[in-house]
């Protein structure tokens, strides 16, 4: 493990990005499922927001 205090934070900070983008996807869905339970109507949002994310 002393190779993890090797000087490679460039590759630490990319990392950390990727876990932000990551909480920041999982908080955006969360979201979209708390406000669909609350109205049923924004159920055909989250129908579109999957595609919106692939592509």
């Amino acid at each position: 493990m002393p190779t993890a205090n090797s000087p490679q934070q460039p590759d630490t900070t990319a990392i950390r990005e990727a876990l932000q983008a990551l909480l920041a996807l999982i908080a955006d869905a969360v979201a979209l499922r708390l406000v669909a339970k609350n109205n049923p109507t924004t159920q055909t949002v989250n129908e579109q927001a999957p595609s919106t994310t692939a592509s």
